[in-house]
């Protein structure tokens, strides 16, 4: 809670640090901020991030888990993002009526780099990925 308040009264800083690292993997102001807005504007459908504060420390939380997922993705395979990108890319795209335009778009609107929304995709792909790998025999009895 203490690095979330120290990041909160630097957050609208123009300078970019590193707020936490997750076994090695570092989590930016940018990277917690690009998140927020994606939750802004998911939950609260508006792009004028006025409430983006609020969004900080539910952004951080989810940015871990997923950086816990890449790093559990890592250990079985160092290419686990090649793997899943072009899988990550497609279903990113199938959110948006398979149209790069409207893609493009939506991330012109809220300001965000493509990277923050391949994220979410690429640690759902790479987490099936680690479950599959772990309980392989599970999965086989099933």
């Amino acid at each position: 809670m203490i690095l979330c308040n120290i990041f909160l009264s630097n957050a609208h800083s123009s300078e970019n640090f590193i707020v936490t690292t997750v076994n090695k993997i570092p989590i930016t102001k940018r990277d917690v901020i690009n998140r927020a807005k994606l939750l802004l504007f998911s939950i609260e459908n508006k792009n004028d991030f006025k409430n983006l504060r609020n969004y900080y420390s539910q952004s951080l939380n989810s940015l871990i888990n997923e950086k816990v997922i890449l790093s559990a993705g890592l250990q079985i395979n160092k290419n686990i993002i090649k793997m899943v990108a072009p899988k990550s890319n497609q279903l990113l795209l199938n959110e948006f009526d398979n149209s790069k335009a409207k893609l493009d778009n939506f991330i012109n609107e809220i300001s965000i780099p493509k990277t923050t929304l391949l994220e979410k995709y690429e640690s759902q792909l790479i987490w099936g990925f680690v479950l599959k790998s772990k309980f392989n025999k599970q999965l086989k009895k099933l």
